[in-house]
């Protein structure tokens, strides 16, 4: 008897937690039809529960003659696996995350599917409104960009001119002031650069694919970074070959490029660069390369804020530079859904490390960001 009543209010709780759960919820049989459903999907259905059992589920549900391929009960009808994927109830302009797993028999054999699905219009349109704003940002900072540069153009150009005509005329302040004008046009001109380069990072038109990162660094010490190499008389060393990852293959280019330019750049006085580089296997099927450097190192309290966006922990007189390098990296190793850090002791060098997602399949074209 208590075994009993037990049972009964194990079904009863059930029952109610059935009902409770906000996401719909469907119980369907091999042959499409409803055998169960909750409170929520009967009110999507502007049914009752009991109602709306027996009913053929893509009549109903999806409001159509026949099931819709793209619905993952389909996929799982023909091979009794689990699957799952985002679907447009196109009768009612919703979209939903749904779920499809099998329900086994005694025998082991398939005898239903129970199905989960959440409303995430909401979150679909905020998705939309912020592709949306971003294109607008892209399209704000090219024109803006386009409009600065040609005045800033004429500024340095005009200043340089006015530099030798007036040379031996003028006194030494207004020499250097006149220094401290072009100087200041040709760092925003930089500035409009590095910013325009960074605002289109996060375009997602740009395809992945499979990336030999030891021919994006063979390709840097060839050409892009092949002065500095030789004016610093710098050494890359990649003890073991670097791993295929799924990239952009541009970006990652240039996320190296910063890192192994700023290990050369902030080097210590009289110590030779010394850039190592190496990999290895980190989780989610990520893989983790660390850029080690033999510079200045970086204090503990400024290991976050050097990838914030011009973020300086030095003056133009002592290293040049914009102050978006570290910022831009930061913003191409999280489009790719990685993570990136450092770990330095001031005086004795830096490793800078960033994940990306390994390549260990036949296609990377249809990748997601």
């Amino acid at each position: 008897k208590k075994a009993t009543d037990d049972i009964l209010r194990a079904r009863d709780e059930w029952e109610k937690t059935f009902d409770a759960v906000p996401d719909l919820i469907a119980i369907i049989d091999n042959e499409h039809k409803i055998v169960r459903v909750n409170q929520a999907m009967a009110d999507r259905l502007e049914t009752t529960p009991d109602a709306a059992a027996g009913a053929i589920c893509y009549e109903v549900i999806h409001r159509t003659k026949a099931p819709p391929e793209s619905c993952p009960h389909v996929q799982s009808l023909a091979d009794g696996l689990g699957h799952a994927s985002e679907f447009c109830e196109e009768h009612i302009g919703s979209y939903y995350n749904i779920s499809v797993s099998p329900i086994y028999g005694k025998d082991e054999d398939v005898v239903g599917y129970v199905h989960v699905a959440r409303d995430v219009t909401e979150r679909r349109k905020a998705e939309d409104e912020l592709k949306n704003l971003n294109r607008q940002l892209q399209d704000f900072v090219y024109i803006a960009s386009h409009d600065l540069r040609e005045p800033l153009r004429k500024i340095s150009s005009f200043g340089y001119l006015l530099k030798e005509a007036l040379d031996g005329t003028i006194g030494d302040d207004d020499q250097e002031n006149l220094e401290f004008m072009i100087d200041a046009a040709d760092r925003m001109e930089q500035m409009i650069d590095a910013l325009l380069v960074y605002s289109r990072v996060s375009s997602n038109e740009i395809p992945f694919q499979k990336v030999d990162l030891n021919e994006l660094v063979e390709q840097l010490e060839q050409i892009e970074i092949s002065a500095l190499l030789e004016e610093t008389d710098a050494a890359i060393e990649i003890s073991e070959p670097l791993p295929e990852v799924a990239a952009k293959t541009g970006q990652v280019k240039q996320l190296l490029q910063n890192l192994i330019g700023n290990g050369m750049k902030y080097r210590r006085e009289g110590i030779r660069p010394q850039i190592r580089i190496r990999s290895k296997p980190d989780q989610n099927n990520m893989v983790r390369i660390e850029v080690e450097d033999n510079g200045i190192g970086i204090k503990p309290e400024y290991h976050n804020d050097i990838f914030t966006m011009f973020k300086r922990l030095h003056s133009r007189s002592e290293y040049e530079g914009t102050g978006i390098g570290l910022a831009l990296c930061k913003k191409i190793v999280e489009g790719h859904g990685g993570q990136i850090g450092v770990e330095s002791n001031f005086g004795q060098g830096s490793t800078f490390w960033f994940t990306l997602p390994a390549e260990d399949e036949p296609d990377t074209k249809d990748i997601k960001t």
